[in-house]
């Protein structure tokens, strides 16, 4: 499952930057729009004593205009299997 994400996620966050642009540039005076990857071995968990790995994934957008201004960040993190989503999966978090 985690693959899959993986390998959706680059396109989800192509059309999630074009549509931002397309709407915003309109109204807004500025405008800053990013896309990050984050990864590492070495995360940790409440109550886990083990080093978890991760990707984070993040959209984060800032723009302003004459009436105020707009923030939004999304985080999407994607754990390997020493970090499992409930006691009966394999799988990492997210």
């Amino acid at each position: 499952m985690t693959a899959t994400i993986l390998r959706r996620l680059p396109a989800a966050c192509i059309l999630a930057t074009a549509s931002l642009a397309g709407g915003a540039v309109q109204a807004a005076d500025w405008s800053d729009t990013a896309i990050s990857w984050r990864t590492g071995e070495r995360y940790r968990e409440p109550f886990n004593r083990e080093n978890v790995g991760k990707h984070i994934f993040a959209l984060t957008h800032a723009s302003g205009y004459q009436y105020g201004s707009n923030f939004f960040n999304v985080d999407l993190l994607i754990s390997d299997s020493k970090d499992p989503g409930s006691l009966n999966q394999t799988d990492g978090a997210q």
